[in-house]
């Protein structure tokens, strides 16, 4: 019974240290821009992928676009999205590593709101101050799926399939 339960922990066991707990009620990127003062201080977890990263001398700030996250808090691997957000960690965050296109997923306080562009385009973006970010390995890309159809079979088809250098070898 008690190899159950560890198992079982184990098995559950798959929100990040750094992100845990989920906040059970979310705020939206678009109930901070409704009214950002009403909800300053206020814990949120959200995730993305890496847009920009700029190091400065007392910390590391990251622009993130914004996606949806799954149970376990990784950013869902989409092209929709609720928009842009900025993050202030303390820590230096290495930009070979936190590079543009990996996910992250950040633990952290909404700062404000602070208006900049993208390109040309003004935007506003919600900035977080970082409690906790983790940074999610890169997916593996999806495989071919292997299928064999097993009423075809080249030979009886093809009189010159034994001479084919690509074919098979026998008893496939």
């Amino acid at each position: 019974m008690a190899l159950l339960g560890v198992s079982l922990a184990v098995g559950c066991a798959g929100t990040p240290e750094a992100i845990a707990p989920l906040p059970p009620e979310p705020l939206s990127r678009a109930e901070v821009l409704a009214d950002p003062d009403a909800v300053r201080g206020a814990t949120v977890v959200w995730g993305g992928v890496i847009a920009a990263i700029d190091n400065r001398d007392d910390g590391t700030g990251l622009e993130l676009v914004a996606r949806s996250l799954d149970r376990a808090g990784r950013p869902r691997d989409s092209d929709r999205s609720e928009g842009r957000f900025r993050v202030w960690t303390p820590d230096f965050l290495d930009p070979q590593i936190y590079a543009p296109g990996r996910e992250v997923t950040v633990r952290g306080e909404v700062d404000g709101v602070e208006h900049a562009t993208i390109g040309e385009y003004p935007y506003p973006f919600v900035t977080l101050r970082a409690t906790g970010v983790h940074l999610w390995p890169v997916r593996e890309p999806p495989r071919e799926p292997l299928y064999h159809d097993p009423w075809f079979w080249p030979g009886l088809y093809d009189p010159y399939w034994r001479s084919y250098p690509w074919r098979p070898a026998p008893g496939y």
